[in-house]
């Protein structure tokens, strides 16, 4: 069984022109000679009339017109789990569902319960069955018993799931959305989780969230794909950064896995990268993108958390600025209830944190 993976894709307002060829040709037939392609759908399709999410600025509902490049490259499934799945609403988020069952393509990982978010998914693939689980990061956008959203990432949510989808399915692989946003480091709690997927008997774990490409990691012979970054995401909001930073946030990678029987997973990852103008996402060169195949050993208290500090404070700034030139001083008001201040109070308690290992 060969699995492809991508990272995070948005069907925005500027891939409505002919979108079927917004992927290189070269790169759907890498897709379509796999036994199966998995995308992370990170925004659900817009429905006229459903309320927007009040704790996201802006609300990045993808556009039905946009629908045929994912029919297009032949995706056999979509992970939901995002933190912009209820970007339109429940009924936003129903209407993807829906979409997605009527092209004979799976959902995952978000629903309009926490038993349907929750619930594994199996495909018949090259004559086995392969399991598939979505989390997300908690927030506003989770699914909590009859509350719509995204599948809760928890250390006591995948105990109760991951061993029950272990015996409904030959093959298993869990996608976490989780991780500090276009930074390459792994954060060491999503570290933890991602492993403790492998010890309940997930043979794969696909990351995505951060935007940018981050480390694989081979656990106990079973790959961790960190972050995937972006495979098609068009998000102009942070066209001031730093000229790097910008770059690498129209790059990813396709993870290629192939599953034996009663061995290992190998797996081959394909760089990728498209024009944040024209929006056609093609192979790139094999030196584009570095892939790091060695063990990401989490670190714990103030090394972990301090680790990068500088560089984070000054893309956190340089966001914020970015995001109020483009939508005005009201977004300085939206931050109360945004995914920034958390990272800045990660911030300052790593600052406390330092200062006192330093009077210690």
């Amino acid at each position: 069984m060969q699995v492809a993976f991508v990272g995070d894709l948005g069907l925005s307002s500027r891939l409505l022109a002919d979108p079927e060829s917004r992927i290189s040709p070269g790169l759907v037939q890498i897709l379509r000679s796999c036994d199966m392609a998995v995308a992370n759908l990170e925004l659900p399709i817009r429905v006229e009339g459903a309320s927007t999410a009040p704790y996201s600025h802006p609300s990045l509902a993808g556009r039905l017109e946009a629908w045929p490049l994912v029919t297009g490259a032949g995706f056999g499934a979509l992970c939901l789990a995002s933190n912009h799945c209820m970007d339109s609403g429940r009924k936003g988020l129903a209407f993807t569902r829906y979409l997605a069952s009527r092209s004979g393509i799976l959902a995952f990982g978000a629903g309009l319960d926490e038993t349907e978010a929750r619930r594994t998914v199996i495909a018949e693939v090259a004559g086995r069955r392969l399991g598939l689980l979505g989390y997300c990061k908690k927030g506003p956008f989770t699914a909590s018993g009859t509350k719509a959203g995204a599948a809760l990432l928890s250390a006591g949510n995948m105990r109760a799931d991951i061993p029950e989808a272990r015996r409904m399915c030959d093959v298993l692989v869990v996608s976490m959305h989780e991780g500090m946003e276009f930074v390459e480091e792994v954060h060491p709690d999503v570290a933890r989780l991602a492993r403790l997927a492998v010890d309940l008997g997930a043979d794969c774990v696909i990351g995505h969230h951060p935007h940018v490409v981050q480390p694989v990691e081979i656990y106990r012979g079973k790959p961790i794909f960190y972050s995937l970054g972006n495979f098609l995401f068009d998000n102009r909001a942070g066209a001031t950064l730093c000229k790097v930073q910008w770059h690498e946030r129209h790059r990813g990678l396709v993870a290629v896995v192939s599953f034996m029987d009663e061995s290992h997973p190998v797996f081959e990852t394909i760089p990728v990268e498209y024009d944040p103008d024209d929006l056609t996402v093609r192979q790139a060169p094999p030196s584009g993108i570095e892939t790091v195949s060695t063990p990401v050993l989490p670190s714990s208290g103030a090394a972990a958390d301090s680790r990068g500090l500088g560089r984070i404070v000054r893309r956190e700034l340089l966001t914020i600025a970015a995001l109020t030139r483009l939508h005005g001083p009201s977004f300085l008001f939206s931050l109360t209830s945004d995914i920034r201040p958390r990272h800045l109070r990660m911030i300052w308690n790593s600052i406390l944190r330092v200062k006192r290992e330093k009077t210690v």
